[in-house]
Formats: structure tokens, C-alpha cells, sequence
């Protein structure tokens, strides 16, 4: 993960490549769900779309088998994201509603808001606007209150297109 923060997304692969197969001759399922969402995001940076999915479906299946809710949030939201990158907007969809409300249900602000801004992307590619602000309005008051920076202004550039589409360019 720090690796990939700092931008070093093939050295981030490297070093997945070779914890893996440990994590799977030690059992250990929760290091593994970790992992593979990793792997799977490398994968998704570096344009393997198709490597990403199987990844990131395999993270998906080690977070239900120990009941890791924010493993298994966080998987479905990146799945969600890699099939927007696929353009299978249907399933990017259903994806991201499913992480989008065990984030709610969990009540995690980050989980929440990457959700949030992951669905908006989808449903811009299929043009529904009303649903897209509702959202973003939404997001923007949990990373308010959250008091992250980074993603109130990422989701507030997301709801200034969003206006902009809507011909709100005063707003």
C-alpha cells in the first residue's frame, strides 16, 4: 500500500508477488483478502482489467469467508470501479450500490465517500444526473464532517461537471 501511495505501482506489484503465496501456505485468509484487493488495484493501474476482476474477486471471497465487512466493502467497490473501466456500466452498478450501502451500514466515512464518488463516475457514463447530485450533496457533508480535504474537493469537482451538465453554471 505504500508503494502504491508514493506512485510505485510495478514495485507495489513486485512485492505482492511474493508475499502471496506465503499468506496462502500459512492460511492466513485475512492477510490474503488484503492482498489480493492490492494486487488487484495494481492491476487496475496498470490498465489489466481483466487481472483485476479475478483479484479482486478472490479478496471478495476471503472477505465473506471471514466475515471481514470492510474488506468485503472495499471489494466491491473496487470491483464496481474496474467493470466502469470494462464499460459493463449494469454490473458497475450493482457493485457499487452493494458496497456503497454496507459502507453506510457500517457507518465508515471513507468507505462511504469513496463509494459515493466511485457511483457517480458510472452513473455519469449513463446520464442520470438527478441521482448523481443527491449523491455527491450527500458525500460532501460526510467528508465535511469527516473533515477530509481531499475528498470534499474531489467530490465537490465531481458535482461542479455534474452541475455544469445539468446547464447550473451559476451554481
Amino acid at each position: 500500500i505504500l508503494a502504491l501511495r508514493q506512485g510505485r505501482i510495478e514495485g507495489a506489484g513486485e512485492v505482492l508477488r511474493h508475499c502471496l503465496d506465503p499468506l496462502r501456505s500459512i492460511n492466513d485468509r485475512v492477510g490474503l483478502a488484503n492482498a489480493l484487493w492490492v494486487t488487484g488495484v495494481v492491476c487496475m493501474f496498470m490498465g489489466r482489467f481483466q487481472e483485476a476482476i479475478e483479484y479482486l474477486q478472490k479478496a471478495h471471497a476471503q472477505a465473506l469467508a471471514t466475515n471481514r465487512q470492510w474488506e468485503l466493502c472495499l471489494s466491491r467497490i473496487l470491483i464496481g470501479r474496474v467493470k466502469h473501466q470494462l464499460g459493463d456500466h449494469n454490473e458497475s452498478i450493482r457493485w457499487l450500490k452493494e458496497g456503497l450501502a454496507l459502507g453506510q451500514r457500517m457507518g465508515d466515512p471513507n468507505l462511504i465517500t469513496f463509494g459515493t464518488s466511485s457511483l457517480v463516475d458510472t452513473e455519469h457514463a449513463l446520464g442520470q444526473l438527478e441521482e448523481m447530485e443527491s449523491l455527491l450533496r450527500d458525500g460532501l457533508l460526510i467528508a465535511t464532517d469527516n473533515g477530509s480535504r481531499f475528498t470534499y474537493a474531489m467530490l465537490q469537482e465531481q458535482l461542479a461537471l455534474v452541475l455544469h451538465s445539468k446547464g447550473k453554471i451559476s451554481e
